[in-house]
């Protein structure tokens, strides 16, 4: 070789790429990369690789770079997972000068971007007696590899303002308060373990993440304010590890979860994905998000919570090379943060996606989703069955099960499942109301679900919804607004003419919206006598239906002033859909009207709704 002997007054040492604890990012071939130092001299650049003190096969004086002009540039390539390795750097010069520097503790193997608010940064109660392991490395807040124990997350020694608000701690005192930190534990530290577990390789963990913080924090636009934000915050830090990533596992939303930032969250979250994958130079850069979970005694914005939650279950539909995870039913250490043995499980999910998206796993399925909500006949009462995907072994549920939920046109949300029951991959919802058009399935509705279906994997059912229903009867909504006349004289309905509005002085408007019957118990109660009701509803078409009704008491209808039904024996039928009248009718406003008396038993009201003929109801029936 030829080498120069040039200045030595300034020394020879390792500049960048390479530092003292450092996990190199695995590939194909092992892990590459570029280090540029001082140099003091001109000539070609030795590296050697020893671990345990033996030199490691094909990794002894391999000409790695060129030194001159005061600096070297060396590239190592198709270094095997593992490690501690010691990397020693060497340039000769001549008269037999040698200059060395050497890079020790370096790790080869896995490494994972940690990004999101408080439930990634990690709030839970931290186990003093977690294992630790050497081959789990972090490139913490204050960009410096070290063995990853919680709190991973320490935004008091961070460099930057955005993350310590100009009061930086120094190493001595962001040490100290670690150790007597009582919380900080998150799903990194735990997701790390687990995948040295099932991979065998170490693993590295870099912390960027904040709590509280919104998608606006996070805006790949604020780049340019460096350290002054989030995103050029976490730029510094995957730029100072010099290393691709295995993936990215991302939690956050909760500061989202408000009406006036609900609908810009997935646009957002798309412009966010793509900007870390171009500015990694990795278009295909895998993510692993959680689904957020929980907070306790919110009164209001539960809309907006469920927004949140249900925009990021169908993100992988959105964003290519991403999975969701579910959260909702973790343990909680307070009313908003997962626990630590949450974080476990949580840590596992996460494991189990990036199984899936980065090592190929395509028999490691995604969580539960929804694909349908269909209405079913049953002789007992009205079902929805709700069909999922990526189900395995069956759905179940530990003990009663919880979650499910009938959302209105509305927005209103009835907790009218009185009963779940499974089947394979359906969950079959029995309600206790009928009249679903425009209806909905929701699960985990709201900021504070109760959730407990899994799957035999013990992956649960994410929150989800609206589903709409499918294959609702074509029944009409039940009649509950009504005018009604005061109680008038006499019991004895039989021989009444068809009432007439005008022929009962003022009405009152009635409605019953909480029940479906024409309630009038209070109202009659211990007194003699008949009130007539009046209603209207309208068909866009002619139709054959008809009309179901359930009384308890004397009661007679009318439909455009002809009797529909008389029905004089006092109480039957007493519930609803007791009967099914025929009726043909033509397209347009049609007038309703029912005489009813308290009758010797005392009669407490009646049902009435339309059903189409045959299943059909080809008219649309506005009421």
């Amino acid at each position: 070789m030829d080498y120069s002997d040039d200045s030595t007054s300034r020394p020879f040492r390792v500049r960048s790429g390479l530092s003292r604890g450092q996990l190199l990012q695995r590939g194909k071939d092992g892990a590459s990369v570029t280090v540029t130092g001082d140099a003091p001299g001109t000539g070609d650049i030795l590296a050697s690789v020893t671990l345990a003190g033996e030199s490691l096969a094909g990794f002894s004086a391999v000409k790695a770079g060129r030194a001159s002009g005061g600096s070297f540039t060396a590239r190592l390539r198709a270094l095997p997972p593992g490690g501690p390795y010691e990397v020693t750097f060497e340039c000769r010069y001549a008269r037999g000068a040698v200059a060395l520097a050497t890079v020790s503790d370096v790790w080869v193997g896995d490494l994972w971007l940690l990004a999101g608010q408080s439930n990634m940064e990690g709030i839970g109660v931290i186990d003093r007696d977690a294992p630790t392991d050497g081959r789990i490395r972090c490139l913490t807040m204050a960009r410096v590899w070290e063995t990853a124990r919680d709190p991973i997350h320490f935004l008091a020694e961070s460099p930057d303002a955005v993350h310590n608000g100009g009061a930086r701690l120094s190493p001595h005192e962001a040490a100290a308060a670690k150790r007597k930190a009582l919380r900080g534990s998150g799903p990194g530290f735990w997701f790390a373990l687990e995948m040295l577990r099932r991979t065998g390789v170490p693993q590295g963990l870099i912390a960027t993440a904040h709590g509280g913080t919104s998608m606006d924090q996070w805006s790949p636009e604020l780049a340019d304010r460096g350290g002054n934000s989030l995103y050029g915050s976490m730029l510094a830090s995957l730029r100072a590890s010099g290393q691709p990533l295995a993936g990215a596992l991302w939690y956050q939303g909760c500061s989202d979860t408000y009406d006036d930032r609900t609908g810009t969250y997935t646009e957002k979250m798309k412009a966010l994905v793509e900007a870390v994958r171009r500015d990694t130079g990795q278009p295909r850069l895998p993510w692993i998000i959680a689904q957020i979970a929980r907070e306790l005694g919110r009164e209001a914005g539960h809309d907006a919570w469920a927004s949140i939650t249900e925009q990021q279950r169908v993100l992988p539909a959105v964003i290519p090379r991403l999975e969701m995870v579910p959260t909702a039913d973790l343990e909680m250490d307070d009313w908003i943060h997962i626990s630590t043995p949450g974080h476990r499980i949580l840590a596992g999910r996460f494991a189990d996606m990036a199984e899936r998206l980065v090592f190929g796993r395509k028999d490691i399925l995604p969580c539960p989703q929804p694909v349908s909500a269909r209405f079913v006949k049953d002789p007992l009462s009205p079902v929805v069955e709700v069909a999922f995907k990526n189900v395995v072994g069956g759905l179940s549920s530990p003990c009663r099960p919880t979650g499910f939920a009938i959302r209105t046109p509305t927005g209103r949300i009835l907790k009218a499942v009185y009963q779940t029951r499974y089947s394979g991959n359906k969950a079959r919802l029995r309600l206790t109301m009928d009249e679903l058009v425009g209806c909905s399935v929701v699960h985990g509705w709201g900021c504070d679900p109760e959730v407990n279906t899994f799957d035999s994997r013990q992956m649960p059912v994410p929150s989800f919804g609206p589903i709409p229903i499918e294959a609702i009867p074509p029944l009409s909504r039940w009649f509950r607004v009504w005018e009604a006349s005061s109680l008038a004289k006499g019991e004895d309905i039989a021989g009444l003419p068809c009432p007439a509005r005008d022929a009962y002085g003022r009405l009152k408007r009635l409605e019953f919206p909480d029940w479906w019957k024409a309630n009038m118990e209070e109202t009659w109660r211990g007194k003699s006598g008949h009130t007539a009701f009046f209603a209207s509803f309208e068909l866009s078409e002619a139709a054959e239906c008809e009309a179901l009704v359930g009384y308890d008491g004397p009661f007679r209808l009318w439909i455009d002033g002809k009797e529909a039904h008389k029905g004089l024996s006092g109480p039957w039928p007493r519930d609803q859909d007791s009967l099914a009248i025929p009726l043909r009718l033509a397209a347009g406003r049609h007038e309703v009207a029912v005489a009813m008396s308290t009758g010797d038993v005392p009669s407490t009201g009646f049902f009435l709704r339309l059903r189409g003929f045959d299943g059909r109801f080809p008219g649309a029936v506005t009421l």
